[in-house]
């Protein structure tokens, strides 16, 4: 029987990949988590950040089931699922197997579904069981930005301005003039002293 994925979306098949994983013997609640992490990330990605889950050098945050879970550096509450961390990486991992068989470049593979189901064992046993979901479609390469180099303009030397003092004389008051008017008129004119003349000899007149 055929699984049927809970994609809702336009389905491409020359760009799209899918897998799924039944019945995992992992948790649910835990597994959502995990696909709510890494959808739309770059599937090499979603799998380096699962393989440092599982060395707990970074922690899953827990959004919706966060229940007496701990804070986490960066995050409020958060943990450290191993083992459905690991299951998680085989769906994705045959999701971009299944991409290479159509010819689709693994480095561009974006997680664009990630859904995880509750699932009833088939043997009746105890336990927590899931399914998980991935979807993987190419994405186009990202062209790098062109930059502009800016036209350097030659540099000019700025012009040297001299700097002209304008010497302004003190308007005198008109009090002033007044009071210099009257000085004048009290002193008395004084001739300008003209060479002294020399007095003339007196002849004498000889009798």
């Amino acid at each position: 029987m055929a699984w049927k994925y809970s994609y809702q979306k336009k389905w491409d098949e020359n760009t799209m990949a899918k897998a799924v994983g039944t019945f995992l013997p992992i948790s649910p609640k835990v597994t959502r988590e995990i696909c709510a992490h890494i959808k739309n990330r770059k599937a090499l990605s979603a799998i380096m950040t699962l393989e440092r889950v599982i060395k707990k050098q970074e922690a899953v945050p827990y959004k919706r089931y966060n229940k007496d879970r701990a804070h986490r550096r960066g995050m409020m509450s958060g943990g450290y699922p191993v083992k459905a961390s690991k299951h998680v990486i085989l769906v994705i991992q045959n999701a971009i197997a299944n991409a290479q068989n159509k010819g689709l470049d693994e480095n561009y593979l974006k997680i664009m579904h990630a859904v995880t189901h509750r699932a009833i064992s088939k043997e009746r046993r105890r336990g927590k069981y899931a399914h998980v979901e991935i979807i993987v479609e190419e994405q186009e390469a990202e062209k790098p930005k062109k930059t502009r180099k800016k036209e350097e303009k030659p540099k000019t030397e700025p012009k040297k301005t001299e700097a002209k003092i304008e010497i302004i004389k003190p308007k005198s008051h008109p009090s002033v003039k007044e009071g210099i008017k009257k000085i004048q008129e009290k002193t008395p004119k004084t001739q300008p002293q003209s060479k002294k003349e020399k007095p003339k000899q007196k002849e004498e007149v000889k009798k």
